[in-house]
């Protein structure tokens, strides 16, 4: 007896970021035959790659493309392989980019004038430091990838509020959004804008003027004077 029996074709695509040491999510991938027609169509997990089995023929051509990519990562461009013609299993891979954007955080008064001397940090969501400065006349230029990240005021400047944290994300289009309001702040475009306000002023308090008695004052000095002298002169034995 003789048996035959024929294999099916095994296509692993793996998605990774640039350094290729692990499996990246939320990535919307595409594989599309020579005509263009959507063979297969996934949001990529992260950690795990993904397996396309009996879809694809042996010796045929494909192409892989990113529709849309994870947030802090650039689209790939498209990657273009053969099928085995033996139909054992392959590994194709695409590689994502870090995508980097500049943005810009203002430290401003409430006439939006830049405010120097306030000591500030940002950190992103892991608690990790990216950047600390002290506030100047212009406003600070940060390069960071999309994703979500925290405004943290160490110190004000004089005579001004410390603003409580502000979380806000940079968008995969580098535009900045806020997400927690603490506080007046404001986001433009690239541009986060954070307001201080100024601290009230304390009342002043009178110092009595050198001289300056009411009756009441002379009347209880008069009083402590006469019980002085009374208690002087019975002290001494003088007939009172």
């Amino acid at each position: 007896k003789v048996t035959m029996e024929d294999d099916w074709t095994k296509v692993t695509i793996s998605k990774t970021d640039i350094t290729g040491s692990k499996e990246i999510g939320d990535a919307k991938l595409q594989v599309l035959d020579k005509d263009g027609n959507v063979v297969e169509e996934w949001v990529s997990e992260e950690g795990k790659d993904h397996l396309i089995e009996r879809k694809l023929i042996p010796g045929k051509q494909y192409t892989l493309r990113e529709i849309s990519a994870p947030l802090g990562y650039e689209v790939a461009e498209d990657v273009t392989f053969t099928v085995n013609e033996d139909g054992t299993p392959q590994t194709v891979k695409m590689v994502d980019d870090i995508k980097v954007h500049e943005i810009q955080i203002s430290k401003v008064d409430l006439n939006g004038k830049e405010l120097p001397g306030a000591k500030i940090e940002v950190r992103d969501a892991k608690g990790t430091l990216v950047k600390a400065w002290t506030s100047g006349n212009t406003p600070e230029v940060l390069s960071v990838p999309a994703g979500t990240y925290v405004f943290h005021e160490v110190a004000a400047p004089e005579g001004y509020v410390t603003v409580t944290d502000i979380t806000f994300q940079v968008t995969n289009d580098g535009k900045v959004t806020v997400q927690t309001i603490n506080g007046v702040v404001r986001s433009v475009g690239n541009t986060l804008e954070v307001v201080n306000t100024k601290k009230p002023e304390q009342p002043k308090r009178e110092t009595p003027k050198t001289g300056d008695f009411s009756v009441r004052s002379w009347g209880l000095l008069t009083i402590l004077s006469t019980g002085g002298i009374w208690w002087f002169m019975k002290k001494r034995g003088f007939a009172l």
